[in-house]
């Protein structure tokens, strides 16, 4: 088995160890940021909550230990669990670590958003060194202003299995094709050989609507419209369905299932998918078993070159801290070339356009040899469509967009047909929730 061991180890260290920012360079000045706050010297507690709910270790590694190394004044109170039940019972949280996604429901819903437009006024932070998107999506979710900083983001991407490519003495994908060239490839590695089925392409449906290339919405952000009946949208969910539509293709019964496990399990256990598009951080220790590489998804010939769209994770400064100055001063960090550099060589997409950040993605030593001999320029596309806002509702609307492609493929149904009752679907439960 590839380098199983090794990654095993590579695992238990990014959990448990402490992380060595000896290949760092020194902190920058504030000109290089555009004004990080002076650090202050006042012993200080921040509480910071974790929406993904990973083990304090992990938080240490990633973030918690960089914290005190320069802020050795500050004390990290990392919590995680119901966060209902936090602020109940009365915990002040100062920072949220969460992504895009889920900034509704852990952000907003609570009022815990905060607008740091005075903050970055006061102290000429430079958001132009982000990357352009992640910037975006908050301005469009702060109505000009922004609630949170970005820390990392990714996207997706194309993995494939050199082996069955070769098996079969069809050419790898290449950057730069398109979804027709795709399903070309796909159609010739669909096939069954030594009893064994072959699939050419699968996905994980839900990520690829949230971040199709085309910027296009299931639901519209201020009205809560459901637009996914749209031709164009139609036209996005025909293009992958026919991957799906090919003589074979019928026996991958959980083609359409939201469980990424099952997906993974196909292109890294049984080993049966020759291609899978999924996330640009992934990284199972099952991986190692598979003779991989990745490329950029295939593009649309209505928008050439353009990749998915990027979601990144972002720190919230809460209404409810008394701490902001100090809070501040520590989201501004995590987005300097410094700790972008630790990130980045860790596997993490960076959020900043620094070319010399971005060259050392995936080379640290932990990940050396996982990454090794890989295309990982695939995993840090030079550019990402435009975001589409997320609401609290997106997920639903995307969700029964996933229940359309499903009877259509396994019911026989008309995509169109399918696409409109799902729409109605949609909007029963989101008024069914809204009336709550």
């Amino acid at each position: 088995m590839r380098c199983k061991q090794a990654w095993i180890s590579i695992i238990a260290l990014i959990f448990v160890s402490a992380c060595n920012g000896a290949d760092s360079p020194g902190r920058e000045t504030g000109n290089e940021v555009g004004g990080v706050p002076a650090a202050k010297k006042d012993p200080v507690e921040l509480t910071v909550y974790n929406v993904d709910k990973h083990p304090e270790e992990r938080f240490m590694v990633e973030y918690g230990n960089k914290i005190k190394e320069k802020f050795p004044h500050v004390t990290v109170k990392y919590v995680t669990g119901d966060l209902a039940a936090l602020v109940t019972s009365g915990v002040e949280i100062d920072l949220i670590l969460t992504s895009i996604g889920l900034t509704n429901s852990a952000v907003l819903k609570y009022n815990f958003q905060y607008d740091l437009s005075d903050l970055i006024k006061k102290y000429n932070y430079n958001t132009s060194r982000l990357e352009p998107s992640t910037v975006a999506i908050q301005k469009e979710l702060a109505g000009g202003g922004m609630y949170g900083l970005p820390v990392r983001t990714s996207t997706m991407a194309l993995f494939y299995n050199r082996d069955i490519f070769d098996k079969f003495a069809v050419p790898y994908p290449a950057e730069g094709m398109t979804w027709d060239e795709l399903y070309e490839l796909s159609r010739k590695l669909t096939r069954i050989d030594a009893g064994v089925q072959y699939y050419g392409y699968i996905m994980s449906p839900g990520h690829m609507l949230s971040h199709n290339q085309l910027s296009l919405p299931a639901i519209h952000a201020k009205t809560n419209e459901i637009v996914f009946t749209s031709d164009k949208y139609a036209g996005l969910v025909k293009n992958w369905l026919r991957f799906f539509q090919l003589p074979g293709m019928e026996t991958y019964k959980d083609a359409m299932s939201t469980n990424t496990a099952i997906h993974k399990a196909a292109f890294t256990k049984t080993q049966n998918a020759a291609m899978f598009a999924f996330s640009t951080v992934w990284r199972d220790a099952e991986m190692s078993d598979v003779n991989w590489d990745v490329v950029p998804l295939p593009s649309f010939k209505e928008a050439k070159g353009v990749g998915p769209q990027s979601y990144p994770a972002y720190f919230y400064l809460t209404s409810q801290s008394k701490h902001k100055e100090q809070a501040f001063e520590i989201m501004s960090y995590f987005t300097t070339d410094e700790f972008q550099l630790f990130t980045s060589r860790m596997g993490l997409p960076p959020i900043v356009t620094t070319p010399d950040v971005l060259k050392e993605f995936g080379k640290g030593s932990e990940y050396a040899e996982f990454y090794k001999g890989k295309n990982l320029k695939a995993l840090v596309p030079a550019s990402y469509a435009p975001a589409i806002p997320k609401t609290e509702y997106t997920s639903i609307a995307e969700k029964h967009v996933v229940a359309a492609m499903k009877e259509t493929l396994f019911a026989n149904k008309d995509i169109n047909s399918a696409l409109r009752d799902s729409a109605e679907a949609a909007k029963k439960e989101i008024e069914s929730i809204q009336v709550k």
